[in-house]
Order: C-alpha cells, then sequence, then structure tokens
C-alpha cells in the first residue's frame, strides 16, 4: 500500500495517487450528478481537494471551504474526525478521499449522525506530526477546527515537503500512516 511507505514524510507515489485519486472522484461524482440531474434531481458537487489557484483565494485566508466533506461524512454516520483533523472512517481509518454531492431530494436517514470521536486515548498521529500541528483535543460536534488543529503549521510543513520534489504538493500523509484504525 503506498500510505504505509510514508515514514518522514510523503513519498512521490503518495502525491501522485493523491491527485489520481481526486481526479476519479471529480470525474465519478460529476457523473453521477449528470445522471440525477437528467432524472430531475438537483445536485450540488463539491469536488475532493482544493485547487491550487483556489488556495490563492478566499480559501488561503482561512484554510477553510464552505461545504467539508469530513463534515458531511459525520453527518451522514460515516466515520468521526481524529485528533488531526483526518476524517476516519468506522471500518477504513484515515485512508479514504471523500467527494460531496448535496441534494435537495428527500433521502432516507440510513445511519445516526457521529457526534464525537472514537479516537480516545490514541495521539499516535499527534505525536507522529512532524508540524506540531494537534493539540490532542478530541473532536465532537461543533468543536471549531482551529482549537485542536493547527492548518496553517500543517500546511507550511506540507509545502516544505514539497519543495524536497520540486513541485508545488501540498501534503504529508504521516498521520494517515501511523493511523491504527482501519490497518490490518
Amino acid at each position: 500500500m503506498i500510505v504505509e511507505q510514508i515514514s518522514n514524510g510523503p513519498t512521490i507515489e503518495y502525491y501522485r495517487h493523491y491527485r489520481e485519486v481526486n481526479e476519479k472522484l471529480s470525474r465519478i461524482a460529476h457523473h453521477i450528478s449528470s445522471r440525477l440531474n437528467k432524472s430531475g434531481i438537483p445536485t450540488w458537487n463539491i469536488n475532493p481537494s482544493v485547487t491550487t489557484r483556489e488556495l490563492n483565494t478566499v480559501y488561503n485566508q482561512t484554510l477553510r471551504t464552505d461545504i467539508s466533506h469530513k463534515m458531511v461524512a459525520t453527518r451522514a454516520g460515516m466515520g468521526w474526525i481524529g485528533k488531526t483533523a483526518l476524517f476516519i472512517s468506522n471500518t477504513l481509518g484515515p485512508g479514504v478521499r471523500l467527494v460531496t454531492i448535496l441534494t435537495s431530494y428527500p433521502l432516507p436517514l440510513t445511519r445516526q449522525p457521529v457526534l464525537t470521536s472514537s479516537c480516545g486515548t490514541c495521539s499516535l498521529c499527534v505525536d507522529a506530526c512532524p508540524a506540531d500541528a494537534a493539540t490532542g483535543q478530541s473532536w465532537y460536534a461543533g468543536l471549531d477546527r482551529d482549537l485542536f488543529f493547527n492548518p496553517w503549521k500543517c500546511r507550511e510543513q506540507c509545502i516544505k515537503f514539497g519543495e524536497q520534489f520540486n513541485e508545488d504538493i501540498r501534503v504529508c500523509g504521516i498521520c494517515i500512516a501511523v493511523c491504527p484504525v482501519g490497518s490490518g
């Protein structure tokens, strides 16, 4: 697995896989949305990741988006937010990428929203973070991200990692690699 190769920072393979998966998720979401729209069901796609162009606009001021895939996934009962602000899937751990399709079409509730972290006392990701971006506090619904995780520190470390590849790479993956949830 590509993530298992990450120890002291991202590999070029991880970065390429990250981009490839994001592009594939965008295509799949667009295809699903198009089919739903043709059936009269309105949709709104949110791409899996912020583009470099978007990074240099309003997003760059707050490192926040209008809609968080992680929060949508917690409300859909799929998992929780970890101590380094990763989405942790109930079954797959942090090794997932998300894309969101919103609709006003009434859908049945199939799972209860997840409102608290299941990380407990585990702090592997906090201890492994080269940016020292996490406080170690557990997430719960309503807790502002900036109170348990500093995205600016994370972003700066990701930029440093990118300089090693002479590319505008803004990924790390260490916290994903050390998380024991879904790793076996």
